[in-house]
Parts: structure tokens; C-alpha cells; sequence
């Protein structure tokens, strides 16, 4: 009677009672592995486990190093396709740093070091084709949380907060891109120690309802975070449950003393954004039967500092 010896199929054996052959009796785990000379292979150790993956390989360190097994075999007839599309990202990623530097808390330059170094490094270590690596808008909402809570302490005071600020001598008032720095450095090492762990999978665990929740309750922190500057408003930070209807009661009530200038920018340039990429984008599409890199973006941001410094727009 041959039967195939996996450790799986142990328990199965022992709930369907099957005999042997010549005594008859009915195998028990002991039993099994003195007939079959089944021995069960034993688990590694956390330390072995370190110890394989830390080993230091020339396979391990082109799995750490991409580039050096693409780069030899590079095509030369993508080198214009390619220029194109890391221009377009390029140019991409300067709006959409600044703005995103804004939300983290930080001044609108570190988004612009945000974009450019995690791609400098994702050219030697990335493994796909098609991601731009840089910042992030739940991220950088995450990151601004600490800013506010840790830099500036005696600006960041909310109306909720329950427990005063006590102004000591020996205190150090941290600003936004120490804290900023801090919190990055920490998040690195910890991704550092979980990816040599091989943790990854555990963002399995994570659903798809939780993820999309997710995403979205942070796009609508990022649109409240933006809503006060769209309207030219000043208003004071919040913490803790019900920020968000704190944020929209004081953005009501102090709706009379919004900007004009501000109202009327924002409005042309969102009405500007939407109409390129939903009616001439699309038509511009159809006509040259490409997609034409425009960085509409950039242009409403080149657009917007000229007339901001022409016509003095800070005293408006």
C-alpha cells in the first residue's frame, strides 16, 4: 500500500482510521512514521532565517541592485520614449510636491527634495517598469500629524486639547522639518528591519473594504486640509474626534471674511485644470492619436507665482 508522506496529511490519516495492510491496526502518528520512516523536517530558527537572509550572494546582490541585470540588456529605441515619460513625471512631481510639502507641514522645497531623491534611488534599486516613486498624499497627511503635534508647541495649541502646554526653560521648540526628518528616519529603519524579516505579507491581512475606507476618509482630510487656503481663511488647527467638524464650523462661520482674490484664482484655476483634462485633453487625444505630455499643472503654478509677484498679491 503506498501512500504519499506529508506532514499534512497526518491529521487526515488519523480521522479517517486507516489500516495497515499486515497487523490491521489502526495507524496512530507513531505508527506512520515507523512504517513509512517519516521524520518531520524541523522549523529554522529566527537566527538561521537572519542568517539565510542576510547572506551575502552575487544573486543577492543583484536582487538588491536591479540595474545591473537590465541596464546590459537596454533597448536603444526606448531611450525617446523613455526621455519623454520621465520629463512628464518630472515635471509632475513639482506641483505635486509643493502641494504636498503644504499638507505634511513643511515648506513647499522639501517637496521638491521629497520627488527627486526616492526616484534617484528607485533607478539602482526598483524593480517596475511603470512606478514613480515620491511623495504621497496619505503619507504626507500622516507626517503632518506629527509636525503639528511636536514642532512649535505653543502655536499648534487647539481649541479641544484638554491638556494645557506648560512653557518650560529647558524645552527646545522643534521645527517642522526636524520633526519631519525624525519621523522618516524612524519609518526607514522600521521598513528596513520588517523587509530583512520578510513581513511584507502581512499587509495580506489588510482587506480590500479597509484599504478603500481607508484611502478614501484620507482624501477627505487632504480636501478639508486644502478648503482654507482655496478660500484665503485662517483657521486654527484641531485635534482628536470631530476635527473635521470643528474645521468646517469655523470655515462657515468665518465664510464673510474669505479672500476675493483668493476665491477668484482658485476658481479659474480649478475650472482651468478640469477643462483641459476633461475636453482638450481628450480631444487633443483624439486628434494626434497620442497622448501629448501638456504639464498643465506646472503651467497653472508658473501662472499663478508670476501674477502673484506682478500684482503683489500677499497684500490683497
Amino acid at each position: 500500500m503506498d501512500i504519499e508522506v506529508t506532514g499534512k496529511y497526518l491529521t487526515k490519516l488519523n480521522e479517517s482510521m486507516i489500516y495497515d495492510a499486515r497487523t490491521q491496526e489502526p495507524f496512530n502518528e507513531e505508527l506512520f512514521r515507523q512504517v513509512y520512516q517519516y521524520e518531520p523536517i524541523p522549523k529554522p530558527s529566527i537566527a538561521e532565517k537572519l542568517k539565510k537572509q542576510t547572506k551575502c550572494t552575487p544573486q543577492t546582490f543583484l536582487n538588491i541592485f536591479p540595474i545591473l541585470k537590465w541596464l546590459p540588456r537596454y533597448k536603444r529605441e526606448n531611450i525617446a520614449s523613455d526621455l519623454i515619460a520621465g520629463l512628464t513625471v518630472a515635471i509632475m512631481h513639482i506641483p505635486q510636491g509643493m502641494a504636498y510639502a503644504l499638507l505634511g507641514g513643511v515648506p513647499p522645497v522639501v517637496g521638491i527634495y521629497m520627488a527627486f531623491f526616492p526616484v534617484l534611488i528607485y533607478i539602482f534599486m526598483g524593480t517596475s517598469r511603470h512606478v514613480s516613486m515620491g511623495t504621497f498624499a496619505v503619507i504626507c497627511m500622516m507626517t503632518g500629524k506629527s509636525v503639528a503635534m511636536y514642532s512649535h508647541p505653543f502655536e499648534s495649541n487647539t481649541k479641544n486639547s484638554t491638556e494645557p502646554i506648560e512653557i518650560e526653560e529647558t524645552s527646545r521648540m522643534y521645527s517642522s522639518t526636524e520633526v519631519a526628518t525624525a519621523v522618516c528616519f524612524i519609518v526607514g529603519i522600521w521598513q528596513v528591519v520588517l523587509s530583512i524579516l520578510k513581513l511584507g505579507s502581512l499587509s495580506v491581512l489588510l482587506s480590500d473594504t479597509l484599504v478603500s475606507g481607508f484611502t478614501t476618509g484620507a482624501a477627505v482630510h487632504v480636501f478639508t486640509s486644502q478648503v482654507k487656503n482655496l478660500l484665503g481663511l485662517s483657521v486654527k488647527r484641531y485635534s482628536g474626534p470631530l476635527k473635521l467638524i470643528h474645521t468646517y464650523y469655523d470655515i462657515f462661520c468665518d465664510i464673510n471674511k474669505s479672500n476675493l482674490t483668493a476665491v477668484i484664482l482658485s476658481s479659474c484655476f480649478l475650472v482651468s485644470l478640469l477643462m483641459f483634462n476633461e475636453v482638450i485633453k481628450p480631444l487633443l487625444q483624439k486628434k494626434f492619436k497620442r497622448v501629448l505630455p501638456i504639464p498643465i499643472e506646472l503651467i497653472m503654478v508658473i501662472i499663478g507665482t508670476l501674477l502673484s509677484v506682478q500684482l503683489d498679491l500677499k497684500k490683497a
